[in-house]
């Protein structure tokens, strides 16, 4: 696989601008947008322009509801299964006709083994919804853990998949420092409260809360 140019959907940009300053060191062409219809919209004129993405990051849980038309509580993982192919029911297959058309089934097809979801609560709804996760590549966001970065291991993937990355992680950590994005600083500390209320919505109580986030 050569080095295709990257999708990164998340509607907070801190908790994807230090992987995105990292693929401006390794000269990894990307777009960024905020919003799943951006991101739709996106991935049907690539494919327009036979120039399709080499994968799409995605986060989970956007905080505006915009399609909710098609499926209650839309989110990002129901928009990777569209792109899949694998979300059956009349919601996704508008969805499907009225963003992607002629070109669903070429979509489906490319982005095989090309889907990402990059969330801060994406391994408790791995474990809860495992069905839902087929065929996706899954990379838990925050909170950073053991000296380390959660970036890392979209790296290794991206490394997969045939993408040459070439500059150290290190530069990863050290922006994320300098930058206050490190765990344990505002705006980590801003995303992790998000997933503490995203958990306490699924029923945990407070002492499991913390027990998941030690994990």
């Amino acid at each position: 696989m050569s080095m295709d140019k990257i999708l990164v959907m998340d509607d907070e940009f801190a908790n994807v601008e230090a992987l995105l300053d990292y693929f401006d060191r390794c000269g990894i062409e990307y777009d960024y947008v905020s919003s799943i219809t951006e991101g739709a919209t996106q991935i049907a004129e690539a494919q327009e322009a036979d120039t399709p993405y080499g994968l799409v990051i995605c986060d989970n849980h956007f905080h505006i509801d915009e399609l909710s038309e098609y499926i209650p509580n839309f989110q990002g993982i129901d928009f990777l299964n569209i792109l899949l192919g694998s979300l059956q029911g009349n919601g996704a297959s508008n969805f499907a006709e009225g963003y992607f058309g002629e070109h669903y089934e070429a979509i489906q097809d490319h982005y095989q083994g090309r889907a990402m979801l990059f969330s801060g609560s994406a391994t408790l709804d791995q474990n809860n919804n495992p069905d839902q996760f087929n065929g996706i590549l899954v990379v838990q966001k925050h909170p950073d853990r053991d000296g380390g970065v959660c970036e890392d291991e979209v790296i290794a993937l991206m490394e997969g998949l045939g993408y040459e990355c070439g500059e150290d992680t290190t530069s990863l950590v050290r922006y994320k420092t300098d930058e206050g994005l490190e765990s344990g600083v505002e705006s980590t500390a801003k995303h992790q409260d998000a997933v503490v209320a995203f958990l306490q919505d699924q029923g945990l109580e407070p002492d499991q809360v913390q027990l998941y986030l030690k994990d």
